[in-house]
């Protein structure tokens, strides 16, 4: 049985960013990050975290179930194959929702870790991405379908009930209350109203620097990843006004981030993994990969002292180490 670790620890002061004159591409540049382990299991898209285990998408049409009570030395414990590459997790109860690009929507079954199943599936129009869940209700950001709402009150029967087709590509998703925020490609930031999860309503959007490509929203601010251009800072206190604010730059593309308490944790490609301090509005930590490694990274999740990444090597283990 594996045991449960804090998720989240106080990190230290911020940390400053690094002149590019003195980066030397063959070194990693670390700041307050080690790597302390890998967990080759396959080349790793998304990981998701539930206080006791992390499951991780694979390119090999996996999904693995990770007993992660030792941080550095993750071990699988089960694991369930699917019909196509699954990216984008989350978890209610028993159940864990795969979207499963073009297969859709999948239900796993994991009352036990060690043998989960797949029980339902839910086809979309275009490629299922990324998956969040409110209620009894799974929200797909679908591609060049735009968003696909799905009644998952039966997990072994998912059906689709209503969906919004953007004029972008929906890769991402993010519901808080009764909005739903879309990272929606070149159009940007876009806002829907979901009160009424059967019939989504446009609120607004608002098109950024580069390519949306993950939202994740604190607050009255919503985080918007948009590749090379960094992360957007969008203020959504009126969702029918969005005004775009602060901007942060660093090495490498945004393209997954994730929210832990005051953190947020950016994948950022070649630039590795990064963790921000909201109430700082700084960078607190940092861990970009020397290029010889041709590592990229997918994902990030801050667990106690630990950040685990979804990257080309599968998933890497970083430990915070102060200052």
């Amino acid at each position: 049985m594996s045991m449960t670790i804090g998720l989240l620890a106080q990190l230290g002061p911020c940390v400053p960013l690094k002149d590019t004159s003195e980066y030397d591409p063959m070194k990693p540049d670390s700041a307050a990050l080690t790597q302390v382990a890998v967990w080759r299991g396959g080349r790793a898209l998304y990981i998701l975290y539930d206080g006791e285990y992390a499951y991780v998408s694979v390119l090999n049409r996996k999904v693995h179930i990770l007993d992660i009570s030792v941080p550095e030395d993750p071990i699988s414990v089960g694991e369930v194959e699917l019909t196509n590459v699954p990216v984008g997790l989350a978890k209610v109860g028993n159940y864990l929702f795969v979207a499963n690009g073009h297969k859709g929507l999948v239900s796993v079954d994991i009352s036990d870790p060690s043998i989960p199943e797949e029980v339902g599936v839910a086809d979309t129009p275009d490629s299922a991405i990324m998956v969040a869940v409110q209620g009894k209700y799974a929200y797909v950001a679908d591609g060049d379908s735009g968003l696909r709402i799905i009644d998952i009150s039966d997990p072994s029967n998912p059906v689709e009930v209503s969906f919004y087709d953007t004029k972008g590509f929906t890769r991402d998703v993010f519901v808080k209350g009764r909005y739903a925020y879309l990272a929606d490609g070149r159009e940007g930031l876009v806002i829907l109203d979901i009160s009424n999860p059967r019939s989504p309503k446009f609120v607004s959007k608002i098109k950024l620097r580069d390519f949306a490509n993950a939202v994740v929203v604190v607050g009255n601010t919503a985080y918007v990843g948009i590749g090379k251009a960094g992360l957007q800072l969008v203020d959504v206190s009126n969702p029918h006004e969005p005004v775009a604010k602060d901007r942060f730059v660093g090495p490498g593309a945004t393209l997954g981030i994730k929210l832990q308490g005051n953190y947020l944790t950016l994948g950022a490609a070649r630039g590795g993994v990064r963790v921000l301090d909201l109430a700082q509005k700084c960078e607190v930590a940092r861990y970009v990969p020397p290029r010889w490694t041709r590592d990229y990274v997918f994902d990030a999740l801050l667990v106690g002292k630990y950040v685990f990444a979804a990257s080309r090597s599968g998933v890497i283990v970083y430990k915070y180490i102060g200052l």
